[in-house]
C-alpha cells in the first residue's frame, strides 16, 4: 500500500511540475507573440472584457486575452471573470436582459445618452466563443490538466480573438456584433 501511495503522491507531483511548466511557458508566449502590423487609418478601440471558461477551458481565455493583448489596436479597459459554470449562466443571462432593457430606453429617449452627470451610454456586446470545438468537448474536459489540452485551447483562443477582430473590429465601440436580444431571450409584445 505504502508503494501505490507514494506512487499516487508523486504522479501528483509530476502533474503540478508540468502544470507550472506550463503556466511558465505561457508567460513565455504573451511576451513573444508577434504584434500585427498597425494600420495607420485605424484609431485604437477601448474594450471591456469579461472572460468566461472554468477550470482547463480557461486556458481559451487565456488565448483570447492574449491575443487581444498583443493587438495594438486594442486597449483593455476593464477585465472580469464570470462564476457561469455554477449557475447554469442564469447570471449572464440576467444581465443580458437589465442591459439591453437599458439601451431600448436610451434608443427610445426615456434615459438621456451621454457622457455627462445622470447620462447613460448604450453598451454593446460581443462575443469570442470557442466555436465548433465546444460541441466536440465534455463537460468533464474541464477537469483535464494535460499540457497538450491546454495549448489545443490557448492555440484555439488565439485563432478565435484574430477571427473576431478580421470580421468585428469596426464594430467595436460602435455596435454590438451579436443580437443581445436573442441572446437574453427578450421578447417585447
Amino acid at each position: 500500500m505504502g508503494k501505490t501511495a507514494n506512487g499516487a503522491i508523486q504522479k501528483g507531483y509530476i502533474r503540478l511540475a508540468k502544470l507550472r511548466s506550463y503556466l511558465d511557458g505561457l508567460a513565455i508566449w504573451s511576451s513573444a507573440a508577434p504584434r500585427p502590423a498597425r494600420a495607420r487609418t485605424l484609431e485604437t478601440r477601448k474594450i471591456n472584457l469579461a472572460l468566461q471558461g472554468g477550470g482547463a477551458h480557461g486556458a481559451f481565455s487565456w488565448g483570447v486575452a492574449d491575443r487581444l493583448l498583443a493587438d495594438e489596436r486594442i486597449a483593455i479597459a476593464g477585465l472580469s471573470g464570470t462564476l457561469n459554470e455554477i449557475t447554469f449562466n442564469s447570471a449572464l443571462h440576467t444581465e443580458l436582459r437589465t442591459l439591453n432593457s437599458i439601451n431600448r430606453l436610451i434608443d427610445d429617449g426615456h434615459l438621456p445618452n451621454g457622457f455627462g452627470r445622470g447620462a447613460f451610454r448604450r453598451l454593446n456586446v460581443h462575443r469570442i466563443d470557442l466555436g465548433s470545438l465546444a460541441t466536440r468537448l465534455s463537460a468533464s474536459s474541464k477537469l483535464k490538466t494535460d499540457y497538450q489540452f491546454f495549448a489545443l485551447l490557448h492555440r484555439a483562443g488565439h485563432r478565435a480573438a484574430r477571427k473576431f477582430l478580421d470580421a468585428h473590429y469596426d464594430d467595436l465601440g460602435v455596435r454590438s456584433a451579436i443580437d443581445v436580444e436573442a441572446e437574453a431571450g427578450v421578447e417585447w409584445g
